[in-house]
C-alpha cells in the first residue's frame, strides 16, 4: 500500500474517505455518499471494520510530501500532452491508411491468400 494514505487535513473523522478520494481522483463528497449508500444497503458492519482497519494501518499523508507523489489524480497538463501525442499517432495512421502504398500492399496481400 505504498501510495495509500489518510488525508487528515481534509478528513472529518480519520481522513480515510478523504485519502481514498484523493487516491482514486474522486471528489470527497462522492466517496462519502457512496459509503453512506453502502451502509444503507446493509454493509454498515463491514464498512465500520474496514474504516477502522484503514484508520489504524494507513499512515497520514506526510506534510512535506507533494500531493503528486502521494497518488494525486492526473493533472490536465499531462492529459493534454498525452492527447496531443495520441492525435499525432492517429494522424500518421490516417495518412498511411489513405496512402496508395497501403492500398497496393493490401491488394497484394489479398491476392496471395
Amino acid at each position: 500500500m505504498s501510495n495509500w494514505y489518510r488525508d487528515t487535513r481534509r478528513g472529518v473523522i480519520g481522513g480515510v474517505c478523504a485519502g481514498l478520494a484523493h487516491r482514486l481522483g474522486m471528489e470527497i463528497w462522492l466517496v462519502r455518499l457512496l459509503v453512506v449508500l453502502a451502509a444503507l444497503f446493509g454493509l454498515a458492519g463491514i464498512l465500520v471494520l474496514l474504516y477502522l482497519a484503514a484508520w489504524l494501518f494507513l499512515e497520514p499523508l506526510p506534510e512535506a510530501t507533494p500531493r503528486a507523489a502521494a497518488g494525486a489524480p492526473v493533472r490536465l497538463g499531462s492529459v493534454s500532452q498525452r492527447f496531443a501525442a495520441l492525435d499525432k499517432r492517429l494522424q500518421r495512421l490516417e495518412k498511411w491508411v489513405t496512402s496508395p502504398q497501403y492500398r497496393l500492399r493490401r491488394e497484394i496481400k489479398r491476392s496471395r491468400e
